[in-house]
């Protein structure tokens, strides 16, 4: 792995986390609440987005917490890396696609419970057949994949790379475990 630039740097079990996922397809970090899963996700899409491999992360949180992202990702996101954040609003689909003409790193954020809604699971699906590569943060990991279970076929998402990361192991784990592939790929 190549020197990742960071902006703000990382606690050892941080730079362990990055150097053991960075060059995997499929990935979950089951790390403890407060330990910085947020700043190695961030730090794993710079990593991925400089090595060409991403274009683009969809980002899916509980409501009270999915805007907390934009102050991580400009607090941790390199300065060297020009992105552009979307966050989920059914009354601005101008800035949508905005978001999905931008050149650069795109970063779609959505509340959880906005998969609920036809209009916002329709977004997340027309993001994630326009883009390259997609995230997914939740701490209802198993939620947010049964919004998608059994959609992938009806909305031609063969072949798109899921990561998941944001679930504390004490919290989820089994559940975690019912889950035996993501997008086709052992998990």
């Amino acid at each position: 792995m190549w020197i990742y630039p960071y902006k703000t740097l990382p606690y050892e079990h941080q730079r362990n986390a990055l150097k053991e996922s960075a060059e995997k397809n499929n990935w979950a970090y089951f790390m403890e609440m407060g330990t910085g899963k947020t700043k190695v996700t961030i730090d794993n899409i710079g990593f991925l987005f400089l090595q060409r491999k991403i274009n683009s992360c969809l980002i899916i949180a509980p409501k009270s917490v999915y805007l907390n992202w934009q102050s991580e990702i400009e607090t941790h996101m390199p300065d060297v890396i020009k992105y552009r954040i979307y966050k989920w609003n059914i009354d601005k689909p101008k800035d949508y696609y905005r978001l999905n003409e931008f050149s650069h790193l795109r970063i779609f954020l959505i509340n959880v419970e906005a998969l609920s809604t036809k209009r916002g699971l329709e977004g997340c699906v027309d993001y994630l057949t326009r883009n390259k590569f997609t995230y997914f943060n939740t701490g209802q990991l198993v939620q947010a994949l049964r919004h998608l279970k059994g959609k992938s076929e009806k909305y031609n998402l063969k072949g798109r790379t899921v990561r998941v990361w944001g679930v504390p192991a004490y919290q989820q784990q089994d559940s975690a475990f019912d889950i035996k592939e993501v997008d086709g790929a052992p998990f």
